[in-house]
């Protein structure tokens, strides 16, 4: 894995052109990163409290987690397929760690998100929900298997889109699958028993059905599904760099 300490400048000097890149015709510049996130949260919490409410106990606040958790996974591994067929002149005329590419783009996402988890307890608040200690404390050990498992995916779609142009209609059609199995408008209980343990190898169920236990039902983390999501997560960025680095000479050949 790359020494992000020796390439810490140039990390940072990628992630500020990503934002740039994403938000250079934006009439409001940077500030359009921290006000899309809080629109898009409100105009959920809108529609879901006062128009669409399922029979599920703090219904809105239970499919904002779902919808902020799979956003982040959704966007971050989409906006990544490319990234390395976008970047071709800066890959051929500098030399650095093509890793840093894709880490850039998912610390721009993971900004967007700490932003929406901020915005989420306030709303939490403001609704007179419980905001307990142990949440917050136990809240990072899920965001951080999202991150790990979202970094290992798009390690994997960048450099394979290289080779197989064919790479980013097929993962947005497995992207579209996944979502559907994954607890994001709908409880986890629904599941039947019979496919619940094949249910739950999937990292993004476990990590949205954990967030909204310890968040809204104040239960504890499950140890036993978290040691296994970590388990899934590290060798999906496992192989997923295994991949990068096997693929990555080619790079500035074409």
């Amino acid at each position: 894995m790359v020494d992000i300490n020796k390439y810490l400048d140039a990390l940072i000097e990628l992630v500020l052109a990503e934002f740039k890149l994403v938000y250079h015709k934006s009439i409001l510049g940077l500030l359009w990163a921290f006000l899309s996130p809080l629109l898009t949260m409100l105009t959920f919490f809108v529609i879901f409290s006062f128009f669409i409410n399922l029979d599920i106990l703090n219904y809105p606040f239970f499919l904002l987690l779902g919808i902020l958790t799979w956003n982040f996974f959704n966007s971050s591994t989409t906006a990544c397929v490319n990234a390395l067929e976008l970047r071709k002149s800066l890959i051929k005329s500098i030399n650095f760690p093509r890793e840093l590419i894709i880490f850039s783009i998912i610390i721009t996402f993971i900004l967007s998100l700490i932003f929406y988890i901020l915005i989420f307890f306030v709303l939490m608040l403001l609704f007179n929900l419980n905001v307990e200690l142990i949440t917050l404390i136990q809240f990072p050990l899920l965001v951080i298997p999202l991150i790990i498992f979202a970094t290992g995916i798009s390690l994997a779609l960048s450099v394979l889109q290289t080779k197989f142009r064919d790479i980013q209609y097929i993962w947005g059609f497995i992207s579209g699958l996944l979502f559907f199995i994954t607890p994001v408008f709908y409880s986890v209980s629904m599941v039947p028993n019979w496919l619940m343990p094949l249910y739950l190898l999937n990292p993004l169920a476990v990590i949205i059905t954990e967030l909204r236990n310890i968040t809204l039902f104040e239960a504890n983390i499950n140890l036993s599904s978290l040691f296994l999501v970590y388990v899934i997560v590290l060798v999906t960025l496992f192989l997923g760099h295994i991949i990068f680095k096997k693929i990555e000479p080619s790079l500035g050949e074409e």
